[in-house]
């Protein structure tokens, strides 16, 4: 194990998917001639993966004019910290969470560009307790 690690540290361990990386292009050739599909998309988190596959389903069902498509999920059950992944996680509390969060952040955002300062300290500082975790 340790031979094998040495190896590929003394390769590449891990970049962006921004770059042509010439074993990922290998596998994704592989994976594209045993699936018969065109294209493969490499995501740099399980988010990104769930969101692409969000995103992949709602396309489909627009194409087959499903006009209100709907996902299943289980309870419980988390995919991500992205809106979209967020919408699909089982869990109301990380739903209520993540809302009032991104609306703070969207708000701070929105008077920073007008030249407003948060006055409260505490919107700067990192949440003590992750929601969902």
């Amino acid at each position: 194990m340790t031979a094998a690690i040495q190896e590929q540290a003394a390769t590449l361990i891990h970049t962006s998917n921004i770059y042509n990386i010439e074993w990922q292009q290998k596998l994704a050739d592989l994976i594209c001639e045993l699936s018969a599909m065109d294209r493969v998309f490499f995501g740099n988190s399980g988010a990104e993966a769930n969101e692409a596959a969000i995103k992949l389903a709602r396309l489909y069902g627009n194409k087959q004019n499903i006009h209100d498509p709907q996902i299943v999920v289980m309870e419980h059950s988390f995919h991500g910290r992205t809106m979209a992944t967020l919408s699909a996680t089982g869990n109301r509390k990380v739903h209520v969470a993540a809302l009032v969060r991104e609306l703070v952040a969207d708000l701070i955002d929105r008077g920073r560009k007008l030249g407003i300062r948060p006055a409260a300290r505490w919107v700067n500082r990192p949440a003590k307790r992750r929601c969902g975790g």
